[in-house]
């Protein structure tokens, strides 16, 4: 049985001045726990309860498996767990919209499964010569994740620093969709929701 939620949203555990700051430095930060916990833990009881992911696609339309291992499934406004974080999105969209005026207007996101051994190689959100993705999210699903298991997030700042990552529970990160990052192999299933901050209308959620 799923985690029971009120019909309204919790409040949004936004930014902080200085998490604002880290972002507009180096491009991205790390959020720790990001949620309220009855939210996570609806979330990853969600994960856990889907049987239909599909095997991802890259944006220039066919999977091709020696980039990219995952399967995914959508979000949509018809779970109140799913609902719930896709609202917490756009609020999150509002946030960066007043800070850096960078014109976000919809949000999107899908669950994402990686058995052991799978990873994502190198790449960035947008297709060259796009920029309608603003900003990528990671909310990890991962409960007692050690860096042994692997997994990693390794992304590139602004300044070509690179940062690794591991998917903790309840960790968000949050990155200009223009930086490049990849995810490691990990030796145990590992789950996590990918987000979009969006600067068209054309996608399920407005900002």
């Amino acid at each position: 049985m799923l985690t029971p939620l009120n019909d309204s949203p919790p409040p949004a555990v936004l930014l902080t001045p200085s998490q604002v700051d880290e972002l507009a430095t180096i491009g991205g930060i790390m959020v720790d726990a990001a949620l309220p916990q009855p939210l996570y833990n609806a979330l990853r009881q969600q994960a856990d309860s889907y049987e239909d992911f599909k095997p991802a696609q890259l944006m220039q339309g066919g999977h091709q498996q020696h980039i990219r291992g995952d399967k995914t499934f959508w979000l949509d406004d018809y779970n109140i767990a799913e609902a719930h974080y896709l609202s917490y999105l756009k609020a999150l969209g509002q946030q960066l919209n007043s800070h850096f005026y960078s014109g976000v207007r919809s949000v999107e996101a899908h669950f994402a499964h990686y058995a052991p051994g799978q990873c994502y190689a190198r790449h960035v959100d947008n297709r060259q010569g796009d920029n309608v993705r603003a900003f990528s999210t990671v909310l990890y699903l991962n409960e007692q994740w050690q860096a042994t298991d692997g997994g990693a997030l390794i992304w590139q700042d602004l300044q070509k620093q690179e940062h690794t990552t591991f998917p903790m529970a309840n960790r968000l990160i949050i990155f200009i969709s223009d930086l490049a990052h990849e995810v490691k192999p990990a030796v145990r299933d590992r789950y996590s929701i990918a987000g979009w901050l969006r600067r068209d209308e054309g996608l399920l959620y407005k900002a």
